[in-house]
């Protein structure tokens, strides 16, 4: 009997002004978990919520990575006040921090600087084809973007993150 190789486990975030989307993989190949959590800040509550979402993703899947993609509003205190958030999570566990940027994400997907992000999405779920029932229609400058769209970002990020070998395994 043959005995599968255990696949490192990643989680990739995207952090939104008052979203974040998080995917888990199992090795390049395997998306075990995603989903998004909403919070407000200015309250103890918004602070709270995504504190609590973090560490039972980190708790439930113990990764040996945390994966964040970098933002276009890197300079948002939103953002950042999330993102100390999780590397002082990480930090308590021991877990690496690695933050992908949209350029890397475009290199993985071997798509041209200027291309649109529901191109990419359509990619996620042509990957991952349990997502095809939640990918969204493409972007329409009246409308604002789909709240899901933060799942596939942060998976295009965790995909990204596969390419470069991050782990030191193969792709």
């Amino acid at each position: 009997m043959q005995t599968k190789a255990i696949q490192p486990r990643i989680i990739a975030i995207d952090i939104r002004a008052s979203r974040l989307g998080y995917a888990v993989f199992e090795g390049p190949e395997h998306l075990i978990d995603w989903g998004t959590s909403a919070f407000q800040f200015g309250c103890s509550s918004g602070t709270s919520t995504v504190h609590q979402r973090i560490v039972t993703v980190l708790r439930v899947f113990v990764p040996s990575a945390i994966v964040v993609k970098k933002g276009l509003r890197e300079n948002s205190a939103r953002a950042d006040q999330v993102l100390r958030l999780i590397r002082r999570e990480a930090a308590a566990r021991s877990i690496p921090v690695v933050l992908v940027d949209q350029r890397e994400v475009k290199q993985a997907f071997h798509a041209p600087h200027r291309i649109a992000k529901h191109v990419i999405a359509t990619a996620v779920a042509e990957k991952f084809p349990e997502l095809l029932w939640k990918l969204p229609g493409k972007f329409r400058i009246w409308q604002g973007e789909h709240h899901i769209m933060a799942v596939f970002d942060a998976i295009a990020a965790g995909y990204a993150y596969w390419q470069q070998g991050e782990l030191g395994e193969p792709p």
